[in-house]
């Protein structure tokens, strides 16, 4: 391919193939696939694109590699400094090639509370600036990041017409006046600039060994406790750490960005001073941190060095282990206390019943708990009443006879394949999914389901039908566009069924 274009700083892969398509003068979005990727199934994706290695194929190799291509042309840097480092190098293998879904799923940004944009922004300034410098405009990835609503130089980002998921995933569009008209920008607030630089400075850094959960886990307990958030050596206050965000950030802003759930047990909040099972994404770590350095400078690589810098665990989170700081007469009365408990109701009632009992023993003592209660635990024994199978079976087939007697006459209803005829039913969910208990039903919907040449025939016969009715003729092609048919789709046994009326009736005029 001649005239591929080179990418612009800080400008999107998606934007780059946009202006190779009007280069190359392509308005067919999957001729612009073909060219550019040789391969009509591609999905233009915004964010976090894959096939890099298509797009390093028209690039020059001197200037241009995978890693260059991603730290400097995606929004993945966002993202990477806070997934483990497998899970990193996996990623960057996934945006080589093709990741069938798998890499949003890896940053984690499928569960992510934070809002993704609607449609594409732009700043119109910016604009007027690249326009001078390399004369045509083109989507800038800081715009695109979730949770950035501003410029830092010139103010609020506007929104263009272009989806940031659209409906048609296969169609690059290019940054132009007809999808990003003109208007007035207003001014952004320290906040929103301050979340703008912060986006900026991750976008900086690139390549660089990405923390363990178990670090990040450490980093945030060790943070709760130099603030003295810390009640005894192990329990966080989190009622603390949410009067520190609120004095920080106000709700409206917290709403704006999806993450207004603080104070629930199951918020992203407490997970955060929790021990961490999935990543964070970046707002959600400048909130917190934000609200502790409050009046302090930092910076997100300050943050990860500190954060890296955990290999032990401090020696204020140890676990207390049978024979360590403990006596083993405490250990044995509060096992005794335990096992009393126990002979006297179930395991459930028991730790309901001593809940600082069962939190003492699971914290000092873990492994004779789970032991203990491995050995206590009752089998579960199925509640409930039966289902009667075959009372089902009769009364679902004695409802579909009575139906399909109702429908012999009607010309209009639906295609009745298997799946329609299970939905007039109550249940259809449990009816398809038990078809090997209801014999009778299965061999109603075998008997009576429609292929396509029947429906077919019945959509003919019901046009034909009227136009004798009102003692009028037809045009062949009026027939089959009122019937939604093509010579191309009619199966065999229709195109004989229109034969037949052709030749032995004048309501078709050919």
């Amino acid at each position: 391919m001649f005239n591929f274009p080179t990418p612009y700083p800080d400008e999107l892969i998606y934007s780059t193939v946009a202006r190779a398509g009007i280069r190359l003068a392509l308005s067919s979005p999957k001729q612009l696939l073909d060219e550019v990727f040789q391969n009509r199934k591609v999905s233009a994706t915004v964010d976090l694109p894959c096939h890099l290695e298509k797009i390093l194929h028209w690039l020059p190799q001197r200037l241009y590699d995978l890693n260059h291509l991603i730290d400097k042309h995606t929004l993945f840097p966002i993202y990477a400094c806070f997934i483990p480092e497998e899970r990193r190098q996996n990623c960057l293998h996934f945006m080589q090639g093709a990741s069938h879904g798998a890499l949003h799923l890896a940053v984690g940004l499928n569960a992510s509370k934070v809002h993704i944009p609607e449609y594409l922004r732009y700043c119109p300034r910016c604009f007027e600036e690249q326009l001078q410098s390399y004369g045509e405009w083109y989507w800038s990835r800081l715009w695109q990041i979730p949770g950035v609503s501003c410029c830092p130089q010139h103010g609020k980002l506007l929104n263009s017409s272009v989806q940031y998921r659209p409906v048609h995933k296969h169609e690059f569009k290019a940054a132009c006046l007809e999808n990003c008209p003109t208007h007035a920008q207003e001014p952004a607030s320290l906040d929103e600039i301050l979340i703008a630089q912060k986006a900026i400075e991750l976008c900086s850094l690139t390549n660089t060994p990405s923390a363990n959960l178990a670090q990040w886990t450490l980093f945030y307990k060790d943070l709760a406790l130099k603030h003295h958030m810390v009640k005894g050596k192990h329990h966080i206050v989190h009622e603390l750490i949410y009067q520190k965000i609120m004095q920080r950030w106000p709700m409206s802003f917290l709403i704006q960005h999806g993450l207004s759930d603080l104070c629930t047990e199951n918020s992203w909040l407490h997970h955060m001073f929790r021990k961490h099972r999935r990543s964070f994404s970046y707002l959600e770590h400048l909130i917190v941190i934000e609200a502790f350095y409050a009046g302090k400078s930092w910076t997100f690589q300050e943050i990860l060095k500190a954060v890296k810098a955990y290999s032990h665990t401090p020696t204020s989170f140890c676990d207390n282990t049978v024979g360590e700081k403990l006596q083993p007469t405490v250990i044995h009365t509060q096992r005794h206390l335990w096992l009393t408990a126990l002979a006297q109701t179930s395991i459930v009632n028991a730790r309901r019943q001593n809940t600082a009992l069962y939190a003492w023993l699971y914290r000092n003592d873990k492994k004779w708990l789970v032991e203990t209660n491995a050995q206590k635990q009752m089998p579960f024994i199925p509640s409930g009443k039966k289902v009667n199978w075959k009372q089902r079976d009769w009364e679902g087939v004695k409802t579909l006879l009575r139906l399909h007697q109702q429908l012999l006459e009607n010309l209009d209803s639906p295609r009745r394949t298997r799946t329609w005829w299970i939905k007039q039913l109550s249940s259809p969910s449990t009816i398809e999914k038990n078809l090997a208990s209801l014999p009778l039903i299965t061999k109603f919907l075998n008997t009576y389901q429609e292929d396509t040449s029947c429906y077919q025939i019945r959509r003919l016969s019901r046009e034909l039908l009227l136009t004798k009715r009102n003692n009028e003729s037809i045009s062949l092609w009026v027939l089959l566009r009122k019937t939604g048919l093509t010579t191309d789709r009619m199966t065999q046994e229709t195109q004989t069924f229109l034969n037949h009326v052709i030749q032995h009736d004048q309501l078709i005029k050919v």
